[in-house]
């Protein structure tokens, strides 16, 4: 019946919060409230490569930080630890950990069977929890580049365009071909590179909106979405970029917009269209003398 009632004490648990880190501290507290009772203490620690993804502890936080280590650490600290348990749990795919049982003198009731359902009902939620957050998280980044798709982008666009803010779009589209010498990588080196820099750079936010292109959403004065273009340039001089004002675009045509513009632009070519004159710097003229569309305003 414990069981039972435990099952029942998580669906509700479920049903107030969203699956995720939040929702599995949630439930790593009301399981540490079972082991624990009146007589002990938990600390429950999933990791994932090494990694620490879920750390919570009934302990107070210097004892807590204690525990707060390798699976290997914990089992040589618990030989000199009086009082203390450690429970490994099984992997399931990348996660695994364990749990340290601190003062528990069986107060709690359970058996050795039901312990062992029970950490298995737990760790499934654990896990449950962690892993719809990271299919969330990679349903919305683009894994070559690490950096935001294209559902994020046209949210983004949205949310620029309402606050009706200056602001700029600049599309670079990087050539994608095989590079020599090949290697595994040599397919999405140039792309890559361009997203390294796009997430090193403060200030810039930018998305992956097609397999060769990259858009950078640019608030403030245009001055300085031309110089992440001039930049770009540098870094990729047979680029093509493409810079607008938000508001000479439709929100239901961004894309669309995108893709005519780029049709017109040939490799290394860079076309300027904010409705208003745009000085041209030197960067963006020399050695692209042959390119269609080069500086258009």
């Amino acid at each position: 019946m414990q069981i039972i009632s435990i099952i029942k004490n998580l669906k509700e648990l479920s049903g107030k919060s969203p699956a995720g880190k939040e929702l599995a501290m949630e439930a790593a507290s009301l399981f540490s409230f079972l082991m624990a009772g009146q007589d002990g203490r938990c600390t429950v620690h999933l990791l994932k490569e090494d990694t620490t993804v879920l750390f919570y502890s009934s302990l107070p936080d210097d004892e807590a930080g204690f525990w707060k280590c390798p699976l290997s650490a914990a089992k040589e600290r618990g030989q000199i630890r009086e009082g203390s348990q450690i429970l490994t749990l099984p992997p399931v795919g990348k996660y695994e950990g364990f749990l340290i049982l601190e003062d528990c003198r069986g107060g709690n009731g359970f058996t050795s069977e039901d312990m062992e359902s029970l950490l298995w009902i737990f760790q499934s939620f654990w896990c449950m929890c962690l892993l719809a957050e990271e299919a969330e998280n990679n349903y919305f980044t683009d894994p070559v580049t690490e950096l935001p798709g294209i559902t994020v982008f046209k949210q983004a666009v949205s949310q620029s365009m309402e606050s009706k803010q200056e602001g700029y779009l600049v599309v670079a589209r990087v050539p994608v071909r095989p590079e020599r010498p090949y290697s595994e990588n040599s397919m999405d080196c140039r792309i890559q590179e361009l997203a390294r820099y796009c997430r090193k750079t403060e200030g810039i936010t930018a998305y992956r909106i097609a397999a060769d292109m990259i858009a950078v959403l640019a608030e403030g004065e245009k001055g300085m979405a031309l110089d992440y273009m001039q930049k770009i340039m540098l870094l990729l001089p047979e680029t093509s970029l493409f810079l607008t004002s938000l508001a000479f675009l439709k929100e239901e045509k961004v894309l669309t917009r995108i893709q005519e513009e780029m049709g017109k632009l040939g490799e290394g070519s860079t076309a300027i269209k904010t409705g208003r004159p745009s000085p041209r710097l030197p960067i963006f003229t020399k050695g692209r003398e042959k390119g269609d569309g080069n500086g258009k305003a």
